[in-house]
């Protein structure tokens, strides 16, 4: 009853969310474009502050691209976030370029390999997709080759994973939310280049479970992900982390709102090349980002941490860990 009534009510929350306008303020924020790639027509959403602004930035400035959840619109990725700092905020302050590309029919290829989920039994390219865009940004809108990053929360966060996976040599960091190392990209995970990884996970999640196993529930599986910390160890392993488990003392940051009945505790480690790799452990916490709305019921959900907003911990990480530019070796 529990599994059709989740069903239900995110069915019906994605169906809102399509039939809902834009109000015009949020919709004229945005330029929507569309790119050809593998045979289709993708779109994808831009936030440029430059646009239409008289004594606007100019120079190279830092891009993010900003993956949707499963069953979410990229024009709406902001809106998720409600009390934490928005992207576009972030973006008008610092002068960032953000891309929001649409995953097919809501999803991405993000290396589950769920095959009822049709961006994955199609084998989408959606890594392409990416590449892609970083490409046309460098070229079209001054984004800053050494500065390109990528964020997401749950099929997003998927995503960013392969996406530091497959294209490390373009992507200096990426900031994951609410999900883990698929399982079945974990073995296929080589990058050809360092990259900065951040994971912020919570251990009540009832979607992606923090301690790993089956995404979902267990009658409509969406694949498997590894444990948080076994995620965050396979990322220290990268960056060339020798121990065989992750033996850094969990930091607690400042429980600033008593009332959410949740903790933050974070660890970190540079490696090899300078790159950092960041785990926060969001005790309590839910499949939710910190610091933003209660889009869905608590007991549906899991609730959402107060105590940081998890946008400007993704940035200020981010800002840490541009592109390294390594020497070749003679």
């Amino acid at each position: 009853m529990r599994y059709f009534l989740l069903c239900a009510v995110l069915i019906t929350v994605f169906f809102l969310q399509t039939a809902s306008a834009l109000g015009d303020k949020e919709k004229d924020a945005l330029e929507q474009a569309v790119i050809e790639h593998d045979g289709y027509q993708r779109t994808y959403w831009i936030y440029d502050p430059r646009s239409g602004k008289d004594g606007a930035g100019t120079g190279k400035r830092p891009l993010i691209l900003a993956l949707h959840g499963g069953g979410g619109r990229a024009e709406k990725f902001d809106s998720a976030f409600g009390d934490a700092t928005s992207m576009r905020e972030l973006a008008d302050r610092e002068d960032v370029l953000i891309v929001y590309p649409q995953g097919y029919e809501r999803q991405w290829n993000d290396g589950r390999a769920v095959d009822h989920i049709p961006a994955q039994k199609l084998q989408m390219d959606d890594v392409g997709l990416l590449s892609a865009l970083i490409d046309l940004m460098i070229a079209k809108r001054d984004a800053d080759p050494l500065r390109v990053y990528a964020t997401g929360i749950s099929n997003g966060g998927f995503m960013s994973n392969r996406v530091a996976c497959e294209l490390s040599g373009k992507v200096a960091a990426v900031g994951i939310v609410t999900a883990g190392m698929p399982v079945n990209l974990a073995p296929l995970c080589e990058p050809e280049a360092p990259v900065a990884v951040l994971i912020m996970d919570g251990t009540e999640d009832p979607l992606c479970p923090f301690n790993g196993g089956t995404v979902g529930s267990k009658r409509r599986p969406r694949g498997k992900m590894l444990s948080a910390l076994d995620s965050f160890h396979f990322w220290l392993k990268q960056a060339g982390y020798k121990e065989a488990a992750p033996l850094m003392r969990p930091e607690a940051m400042p429980d600033v709102d008593e009332k959410d009945k949740s903790r933050v505790f974070k660890q970190s480690f540079t490696g090899k090349d300078g790159q950092e790799v960041m785990l926060y452990t969001v005790e309590g916490g839910g499949h939710t980002w910190p610091g933003g709305k209660q889009y869905l019921p608590q007991f549906l959900i899991g609730k959402v941490n107060r105590d940081i907003d998890g946008t400007k911990e993704i940035w200020d990480f981010f800002v840490r860990n541009p592109k390294k530019v390594m020497k070749k070796k003679n």
